[in-house]
């Protein structure tokens, strides 16, 4: 487009160029005041130097015209003195002495018509001729103008080699760039795993020294007070008051609880058996607890999972986040718990019949935190994890990610 906006400019620039030499050599040279009157000799030497020194394959029909609009030159003679209306704009010339032009694919006003049997795309020139006495003419001069398409196609054919080459070379250069971006990117992405794994790893070692601090600390001190409690209790009996003996028993056996509820703790915090014997030991033991307590608790696991510590890790603290909410927020009666594979990717589902919740509304409650940092940490891992529910029907909490 912009080829053939350029070539349009510069071919109308140069009919007027050819037009207004020919008015200013032969046609006005020709020009009689006779030829004004409609002398047939005047007329018949117009048409004798326009024939033989202005037609040509570029301009192929010329017409003299006076400011009424009569006709008293024109290369079709039967138009030679009839009157016909002229825009206001195409006589502009005869006041101002500027060019003037018209393109025109298809030649509409009635005194067109020889020109329309000559070609179909033609440029209409207006510009102002002279007779010796001073009276103004009117040359109406009709250029050829089908070259464009064609010679616009051509400028583009020969450019054609230049603009593929520059583009050739753009993408040279834009090379490098976009493999120094793909590597930093892939950087970028290795070090956001590298982060991930330190973190998860973090995690998991401090959840290991929260326990061992525990067991080495508190509960041995816990199961040394139960042993001195159960021996005072014993050493007292029958020699002191009877209520004194029933305190000690009783305080030995809130200590042999405590011990009990502090060694479940542990295997929240770092269940050891994770690593030891593997995903389907730890969701067991995880759910012993839950059937202790008269809920009805089934749990499956695909066999062959053959899955990352990390993956592990991440199906295990989401069903035990799960479950937990299951039972303490829940109330479910039944949980239930599967790890199959779809596909490329692992699936967790922890279904409860229990009150359900709308989670729109209460998923910055504190039973569903746990599940949003669960879920942060499966989008880490390239994976997804949703929560379906609503009140009275239950909870769906499902995790995919890559196996």
């Amino acid at each position: 487009m912009l080829l053939r906006r350029t070539y349009t400019r510069e071919e109308v620039r140069d009919s007027k160029t050819v037009a207004a030499n020919i008015a200013r050599g032969p046609v006005e040279a020709a020009a009689s005041d006779a030829l004004v009157t409609g002398d047939a000799a005047a007329v018949q030497r117009m048409d004798s130097v326009v024939r033989g020194a202005v037609l040509d394959p570029v301009v192929v029909a010329v017409k003299l015209w006076t400011g009424s609009g009569r006709i008293v030159y024109s290369t079709d003679t039967g138009q030679i003195g009839t009157i016909a209306s002229l825009d206001p704009e195409d006589t502009s010339p005869l006041r101002t002495g500027a060019i003037t032009t018209d393109i025109s694919d298809r030649l509409g006003e009635a005194d067109d018509a020889p020109e329309r049997a000559l070609h179909r795309h033609l440029l209409e020139v207006y510009l102002p001729v002279h007779t010796p006495s001073g009276t103004p003419l009117l040359l109406e001069a009709y250029v050829q103008f089908t070259g464009i398409n064609h010679d616009a196609r051509s400028i583009l054919l020969d450019s054609l080699p230049t603009l593929i080459g520059a583009l050739v070379l753009l993408e040279l250069i834009q090379l490098p760039l976009a493999l120094s971006l793909a590597r930093r990117v892939q950087r970028a992405e290795h070090r956001q795993d590298e982060l991930l794994e330190r973190a998860l790893a973090a995690s998991d070692t401090e959840r290991k020294r929260i326990a061992g601090d525990l067991h080495d600390g508190v509960v041995q001190d816990l199961a040394a007070l139960n042993f001195t409690l159960t021996e005072a209790a014993d050493m007292v009996d029958g020699d002191a008051d009877p209520a004194l003996s029933a305190a000690l028993r009783q305080g030995a056996s809130t200590t042999r609880r405590s011990i009990q509820a502090l060694r479940s703790l542990f295997v929240n915090i770092y269940p050891p058996n994770l690593r030891e014997a593997g995903l389907p030991s730890a969701l067991g033991d995880l759910v012993s607890a839950a059937a202790r307590n008269g809920t009805e608790v089934d749990v499956q696991v695909a066999p062959d999972l053959s899955l990352s510590d990390r993956t592990e890790t991440l199906i295990y603290r989401t069903a035990q986040e799960a479950v937990r909410n299951a039972l303490q927020h829940a109330h479910a009666r039944h949980v239930g718990v599967t790890v199959s594979r779809a596909g490329d990717q692992v699936v967790l589902e922890v279904v409860d019949d229990g009150r359900g919740f709308t989670p729109a509304s209460e998923t910055t409650a504190d039973g569903h935190l746990g599940l949003r940092l669960m879920s942060e940490f499966a989008a880490d891992l390239h994976g997804s994890l949703s929560v379906e529910s609503e009140p009275g029907a239950g909870t769906r909490v499902r995790l995919a990610v890559p196996a």
